[in-house]
């Protein structure tokens, strides 16, 4: 989504606007968000579908006055970044939440102190798991793999799995 201002109207429809501006903002994260700027030479647009820049006059300055929405997204967004670094917004709450610690007693609950190195989460859930839990309910798995008689080496091997099957099948029939 283009995020500067573009032709509204007329024969040079959705063609850019040239106008410099700049924003002031004390926000990292909202400076990053709109950092983006033309890269154009010679007039010419270096969004993807290109262009050239009209001049910013006329109906194209009455028009461009009013912020497009590729603009006020990339501010909203650099809003929303910089609440969550400062941790004044979070998931499953709505509106900005008074400061508080729960980040860092999060942080010291579930740090590399106390095992958790981050490495291993839930997959449904997303929470952190515990590594020596992690490699303890590994080897039970894979504990109980091999005691179902499953090999774990060259199990994407065809020849592997014939012979498995056949293993299986000399047995049953030795029975009978």
């Amino acid at each position: 989504m283009p995020v500067g201002a573009e032709v509204v109207r007329g024969e040079h429809r959705g063609d850019s606007v040239m106008k410099p501006t700049g924003f002031l903002t004390n926000s990292p994260k909202v400076a990053v968000a709109m950092s983006r700027i033309c890269s154009g030479t010679g007039g010419e647009c270096s969004r993807p579908r290109g262009g050239k820049h009209r001049l910013c006059s006329g109906r194209h300055a009455r028009d461009a006055a009013k912020y497009p929405r590729g603009l006020c997204r990339a501010v909203l967004k650099g809003i929303t970044e910089q609440l969550k670094e400062d941790d004044l917004l979070k998931d499953g709450c709505y509106g900005i939440q008074v400061p508080d610690d729960d980040a860092s007693v999060l942080r010291e609950m579930y740090g590399p102190a106390q095992g958790y190195s981050g490495k291993c989460k839930d997959d449904l859930t997303g929470q952190t798991l515990r590594d020596d839990l992690v490699k303890q309910a590994r080897a039970k798995e894979l504990a109980w793999f091999n005691q179902k008689g499953v090999c774990a080496e060259g199990h994407g091997s065809s020849s592997h799995r014939t012979r498995t099957h056949l293993g299986q099948m000399d047995r049953r029939q030795q029975r009978r």
